[in-house]
């Protein structure tokens, strides 16, 4: 985790310092100091090494961007004040601590769970002999943090604005239902098993896992990375027309995008362009198997019409399984003009 540590006084260098080397030594970080240039030539005696900046806010808004944790040292205020207009969310803003020059406290002030600014904060105070200041609702009321144990079990938040009903709920002693068809993140879940029951009613909140389309509004969606598509292609065919069909299909059969890890298919459509955009514009792996691989795998659908052409019996349904562990097809061939797809799902129980 890099860590850019500032300070505007020498008195906030010195106590820097040791935060620097308390956290270098914790092991999961990488810490830099920050420093007014003013300061290179000052009389104050046994300044730790630091990075010398003329304008703070430059510098501070710099490694907000950089870094994955910021540590000032200083008037708290001052510093977000600075740093308020690059403010974006709890999914992308980086850890903030901040200190006063007395290294009283390290307050956990931005992204304490995602962002980890509570751990920061407690490993700051060590380093210093600081004590440290979590505010975050859950935290006080000995509560689980969703987005937090989500991010552990692999799981993907995609629907943010019905988390905080939900953690509000927790906070205040309600029951939350739960749907966890396989039982995959009940374990992730068993120090608060008591605050989760049965999914039965869909105008309550719920926490939802599991990959298809259509939930309850209420409902905050945790999607696991479980789908995996094998794609058969006519030669360079280009993303734009390979979407839509991807869309159809997935609509037609109840599942949704947010839960695709893999898109696998034969290793020479896997290096044409086509392949490549659309991987990136899903966000998804891409993979491509020779066509021993792929003439291993039993498929419910082969096609000696498609071997003759390119040597394989099956492209869409053996890449869709070769790309799944363990995996069993839950979309068998579908066929356009120029394409097939299948769709596997990978086992759960690999994920943990």
């Amino acid at each position: 985790m890099l860590v850019a540590i500032h300070a505007l006084t020498a008195k906030g260098l010195a106590l820097g310092g040791r935060i620097l080397e308390g956290l270098n030594q914790l092991g999961p970080y990488k810490a830099t100091l920050f420093g007014p240039a003013r300061l290179l030539t000052s009389d104050a005696k046994d300044l730790p090494a630091f990075t010398p900046f003329n304008q703070v806010a430059e510098a501070l808004t710099a490694n907000f961007v950089s870094c994955a944790g910021l540590v000032t040292i200083g008037a708290i205020g001052l510093y977000l004040r600075i740093l308020a207009p690059s403010f974006n969310n709890k999914r992308e803003d980086p850890a903030v601590v901040g200190l006063g020059e007395d290294g009283r406290y390290a307050v956990s002030l931005l992204s304490g769970h995602l962002g980890r600014a509570n751990e920061l904060a407690k490993d700051v105070a060590k380093a210093c002999g600081a004590e440290p200041v979590i505010t975050t609702a859950t935290d006080l009321a000995n509560q689980p943090a969703l987005e937090v144990l989500a991010q552990k079990a692999g799981l993907k938040v995609v629907n943010w604005p019905n988390l905080a009903p939900i953690a509000r709920a927790l906070v205040e002693g309600a029951l939350i239902q739960l749907n966890d068809p396989t039982g995959y993140f009940r374990p992730f879940l068993a120090v608060f098993a008591e605050k989760f029951v049965p999914f039965t009613d869909p105008s309550l909140p719920s926490v939802w896992v599991g990959y298809e389309a259509k939930i309850p509004e209420k409902a905050l969606v945790l999607r696991p990375p479980v789908l995996t598509i094998g794609l058969g292609a006519h030669r360079n065919v280009p993303a734009q027309d390979i979407l839509p069909f991807i869309e159809e299909v997935f609509r037609a059969e109840n599942l949704s995008l947010e839960a695709v890890k893999t898109l696998a298919t034969i290793d020479r459509r896997a290096s044409e362009a086509g392949f490549q955009e659309l991987a990136r514009s899903l966000n998804v792996d891409l993979v491509g198997y020779p066509p021993e691989k792929l003439n291993a795998v039993p498929t419910p659908n082969p096609s000696e019409v498609v071997k003759k052409n390119i040597g394989v019996l099956s492209v869409c349904e053996a890449a869709a399984l070769l790309a799944a562990p363990r995996g069993t097809l839950i979309v068998p061939k579908r066929k356009s003009s120029n394409l097939t797809l299948a769709v596997a799902r990978i086992d759960w129980t690999s994920l943990a």
